[in-house]
């Protein structure tokens, strides 16, 4: 009976021998990831008093399950072929980027917050090389459990808010946006998760065969979706997507109709749930204005003032630590001008926390991966598996993602992190137009992939312990004890563990 299982479903690990099939490793650690794009954004145990730690929580326990796995010796060697894979240029940027973090690190005021924020990153890294590899070797398989994780996560947000709307009208309560909807964070952190998704919920289009029954529901999600971001509004979303847009407009080719239908389906779709939500059910419940819906008008310029002052504040960390920064994810202990723990910019928070070396080559591999997106968008190069409309939704999704970080810093937040990984290593590993190995067999390379997996097993004991230290020390915090704009954890300014 093992036999034909294994028969039926070529991808399942090896159970009778010692080994793991290489796709069937590779599906498993998609499955670790499906399971968390799922959970996450509707995710709120009690197991903290602060939700958005739950969130950092599971985000580390994902990467550290992760990183643990590639001391199989298959994951190992998926891990490392795909560093070789990202070519002499990116290896040398990121080498100097996590060289100088660790400098940064040891160096900083607050090194156990430092060494942490840098584990984290090591491991988001490896995260991308794995998903990388997992496209590479399993193809749609990898793509439609990717696409399927998605659109899951984003059906329980839909499900999670209509039915706490449906409470509140039965019960003529006033609908609150922070509790019940998106326990975990607040709907700013909600707006940053959505603008790595919002582009990808409608790709199972062209991954399946889909009835017009099943094409309706997918739609009727993506409108749902779209629902969400017209009535919160946040304005770096609405500029990611415009960027993303001109972009597909401009240099998109064969695909370029198929994708503005889809999209705009969704949109306009989410436009009319929006209209009849504000018209009908929110008089009804009398519910408090929707946040941020107008913030052109209610809040003005504060919003970009305060932005300013933050640049001013990242800049002012550059000109006193050019070297090596304030030290990883310490913007917050050296500013103090507004209540942001972090300038609300990737690239500015790179350069000021990590410096104008280590930050400037993170920062560079930023802009050669949103290049490298458009000129995908571009059909260069051509990806090795599936129609070239999964690469344009992926490239688009990794612009309008990145253009978003710009101006909320959506690379500090923990959901943010993981689907800047999923979709990265998404469109890497599509990028592979070769059947051949990465790593020539002639070559003994078990020292170097030693060394790289060495490297992702010490970053995962540094995160578990530092996790759990921080953890141990907050649990029993009063909430008014310290201020708490988040950055890596909730307690954005608290170095006390």
């Amino acid at each position: 009976m093992l036999e034909a299982k294994q028969r039926l479903l070529p991808g399942l690990p090896s159970i009778g021998g010692n080994s793991m099939s290489r796709p069937g490793a590779m599906l498993l650690v998609l499955g670790f990831l499906a399971s968390y794009l799922i959970i996450a954004p509707a995710w709120s145990p009690r197991l903290l008093w602060w939700r958005y730690d739950n969130a950092r929580l599971l985000e580390i326990a994902l990467l550290v399950t992760i990183g643990l796995m590639t001391a199989l010796p298959v994951i190992s060697r998926a891990l490392y072929q795909s560093w070789e894979a990202l070519g002499r240029a990116p290896s040398v940027l990121l080498m100097v980027f996590l060289a100088f973090g660790a400098l940064s690190a040891a160096t900083s005021n607050v090194p156990q917050v430092g060494s942490l924020q840098l584990s984290l990153v090591l491991l988001l890294v490896c995260a991308t090389l794995v998903v990388a590899a997992a496209v590479r070797e399993t193809g749609s398989q990898a793509e439609r459990v990717l696409s399927m994780a998605v659109c899951a996560g984003a059906l329980l947000v839909v499900l999670q808010f209509w039915a706490a709307q449906a409470v509140h009208l039965i019960q003529s309560d006033a609908f609150q946006w922070h509790s019940p909807f998106l326990e975990f964070a607040n709907v700013r952190f909600f707006s940053q998760y959505q603008s790595y998704t919002l582009l990808l919920i409608v790709l199972p289009l062209m991954l399946f065969q889909c009835s017009r029954t099943s094409k309706l529901l997918l739609y009727f999600l993506a409108a749902n979706f779209w629902a969400l971001q017209w009535m919160v509004g946040t304005r770096a979303v609405w500029a990611g997507f415009t960027v993303a847009a001109i972009v597909v407009l401009v240099f998109g080719r064969g695909y370029r109709k198929d994708w503005f239908r889809h999209q705009i389906i969704a949109i306009l779709g989410g436009l009319a749930i929006f209209v009849a939500f504000t018209g009908v059910l929110m008089p009804k419940a009398e519910a408090p204005p929707i946040p941020k819906i107008h913030s052109v008008t209610e809040r003005g310029w504060h919003s970009v003032n305060a932005r300013v002052t933050m640049m001013k504040g990242a800049f002012g960390m550059i000109r006193t630590h050019p070297v090596l920064g304030v030290g990883p994810g310490q913007f917050g202990h050296n500013y103090s001008a507004t209540l942001a723990a972090h300038p609300h910019n990737s690239a500015l928070q790179f350069l000021s926390e990590y410096g104008l070396i280590g930050g400037g080559a993170a920062v560079a591999l930023l802009a050669m991966l949103g290049l490298y997106a458009i000129g995908v968008i571009r059909g260069s190069p051509v990806p090795a598996t599936g129609p070239g409309a999964i690469s344009l939704f992926v490239a688009s999704a990794l612009v309008m993602g990145l253009v978003d970080s710009l101006f909320s810093g959506n690379l500090t937040m923990p959901h943010s992190q993981i689907l800047f990984c999923v979709v990265a290593g998404w469109l890497l590993g599509r990028g592979r137009t070769d059947t051949q190995p990465l790593v020539s067999a002639k070559r003994d390379v078990s020292a170097q992939r030693f060394a790289v997996s060495g490297t992702v097993l010490l970053a995962a004991a540094i995160a578990l312990v530092l996790s759990v230290e921080y953890a141990s020390v907050i649990h029993h915090m009063p909430w008014w004890q310290n201020p708490n704009p988040p950055n890596l954890w909730q307690y954005g300014r608290f170095s006390a563990w």
